[in-house]
């Protein structure tokens, strides 16, 4: 059973792009589950209904970014109005279907042992979530580079279903932060400044991201773009 204390001074927060198939379930989910709970959707310049369907949830919050700035400026904008407005937590999580509300509390529970609490598809091999084998071998490929270069043990690097807490938070308000997609080099920031990092398996659904945050993600892009990025993570001061 949830224990409705946990969401005090937390805050979910939503990044979305064009996800008007998915956003309008997956609130009502949330508000079902967790009535109590604080929500924030962050609309990162969608072109179809998605405000509009946002703005149904009265009790939702919604901020409309009036250009496109990237999954990770979307995100960024959800950490600064949790801490300009007094939240201590921030639940992350997608729109698009992928992250299992019922899992929220997953995360809570375990807010007091690490300062970013990651769900992680892969930490408990019961959990049978099928990648494709490119993205699969991505992630495990960053896995191994993270755990060579700190020694974090990450099994699901980019996993966007996250709790951070204010320390966290204070980390990824700064001007650093990556706007496009902060993945495994952000954990390595955090890590370098003695953050604590846990993760917790969950389940998670394939989602369709033709269209929506990750829309036009080229995987070898991405890879070198993740790469060079934890190469500068690793050469900037604490």
């Amino acid at each position: 059973m949830n224990n409705p204390t946990m969401f005090e001074k937390t805050l979910i927060v939503l990044p979305a792009r064009n996800e008007e198939a998915h956003i309008g379930k997956v609130l009502s989910q949330i508000v079902e589950m967790y009535p109590e709970a604080a929500i924030l959707v962050i609309n990162d310049s969608s072109s179809d209904r998605t405000s509009e369907i946002v703005r149904q949830f009265r009790s939702v919050n919604l901020i409309e970014l009036p250009f496109w700035m990237g999954y990770g400026g979307a995100l960024q904008t959800g950490y600064k109005f949790a801490v300009a407005n007094g939240y201590e937590r921030v639940v992350q999580m997608d729109a698009d279907e992928q992250h299992d509300p019922s899992e929220v509390s997953k995360l809570l529970q375990r807010s007091g042992e690490a300062d970013i609490v990651i769900g992680s598809r892969f930490k408990d091999s019961s959990t049978k979530y099928k990648m494709p084998f490119v993205r699969k071998l991505g992630c495990r490929s960053l896995s191994f580079i993270g755990w060579l270069l700190t020694g974090l043990k990450i099994t699901d690097p980019t996993s966007g279903f996250q709790m951070l807490n204010l320390r966290a938070l204070q980390i990824a308000c700064e001007d650093h932060y990556p706007l496009d997609y902060p993945d495994l080099d952000v954990l390595i920031l955090m890590q370098r400044r003695d953050l604590r990092v846990v993760e917790v398996p969950v389940v998670m659904h394939l989602s369709n991201e033709k269209d929506g945050m990750h829309a036009g993600i080229q995987v070898w892009y991405y890879a070198v773009k993740m790469l060079l990025s934890m190469f500068v993570m690793m050469l900037r001061k604490a």
